[in-house]
């Protein structure tokens, strides 16, 4: 209790108008076609297509394109045909960049971590390998035991310090991802207690809060006793984090950000259905980002 007290202590001090849109509507005739074959659209004006490459820029890069990206992205996109073939070209360039993952993990370190800066980050870490380097050799078994602990701690600081190039380089998938951004001192904080940090995961990933089965059994596990948590046998936190970044339940939620990020809306049944199953069985995120900015609601033509 005295190291958490003290880490506790250590990290407290470090931290001390909508524009309408002009809608454009196309007027044609149905045409029929020998064969039943569709004629190709060609109702798609100008202005529509550049919205389409301002939403995907502002949604994957936090950002408007600039002149040359909007005319160069535009012209891929006509040259292309306007299908799936030239969007999944489009969001592939668009995800394919530092910018991307920059903004992937500001996301979640701004709904997650209280918006904590990369550089407070940085000087946490520095700061804790200043007090580890003081006391691992101190002949108190009690600092020693101390610097043990804040050793684990740092480890998941440089984890979370590291997560967004790992996550960019496929060194670890979505799912580590996350469990980096919920395992770490700077979310200890903000959720402090095993009660609070069990009732933040949930409500941050699975976006609801814990039963009283659930709040009890984490608690439980999350102090280092062993217990059953959905289905899963865990005896200490790292175990309560793998399986709380593992459950079906997380790629629902991970669904619904998705959703509601991209769309402003809760995901249909199906939708989730079959973005859960996708996500459960590759953990690939961007696929699902794709899909969804691959559809006529969210293209707009």
């Amino acid at each position: 209790m005295r190291k958490y007290l003290m880490l506790i202590l250590l990290v407290s001090a470090f931290f001390s108008c909508t524009k309408k849109e002009t809608i454009y509507v196309n007027e044609h005739e149905n045409q029929l076609i020998n064969g039943n074959t569709a004629p190709p659209f060609s109702g798609v004006t100008t202005l529509q297509v550049q919205n389409y490459i301002n939403k995907s820029y502002i949604d994957l890069l936090g950002r408007e394109p600039g002149d040359t990206e909007l005319e160069t992205q535009s012209s891929l996109l006509k040259n292309n045909g306007l299908g799936d073939n030239a969007k999944e070209i489009l969001l592939n360039n668009l995800i394919n960049t530092d910018e991307y993952y920059i903004r992937f993990f500001d996301i979640y370190r701004r709904s997650h971590l209280n918006g904590v800066l990369e550089s407070q980050i940085e000087e946490l870490i520095l700061t804790m390998e200043y007090f580890y380097d003081q006391y691992q050799n101190d002949p108190d078994p009690l600092l020693q035991a101390y610097a043990e602990y804040l050793l684990v701690a740092l480890e998941k600081m440089e984890d979370l310090q590291n997560a967004r190039t790992d996550y960019q380089s496929g060194t670890i998938n979505v799912n580590q991802f996350m469990a980096r951004i919920i395992d770490n001192e700077v979310y200890n904080e903000i959720n402090m207690g095993s009660e609070n940090f069990v009732i933040a995961a949930f409500n941050n990933l699975f976006k609801r809060n814990p039963t009283a089965a659930e709040l009890e059994r984490g608690i439980t596990m999350v102090d280092g006793q062993p217990a059953q948590l959905l289905l899963q046998d865990g005896t200490n936190k790292d175990d309560f984090v793998a399986i709380i970044t593992s459950n079906l339940e997380f790629h629902e939620g991970l669904t619904f950000d998705i959703y509601n990020t991209l769309l402003a809306r809760e995901p249909s049944s199906v939708e989730m259905d079959v973005s859960t199953f996708s996500l459960n069985t590759n953990s690939d995120f961007q696929l699902i980002q794709k899909t969804v900015m691959k559809s006529e609601e969210y293209v707009g033509f």
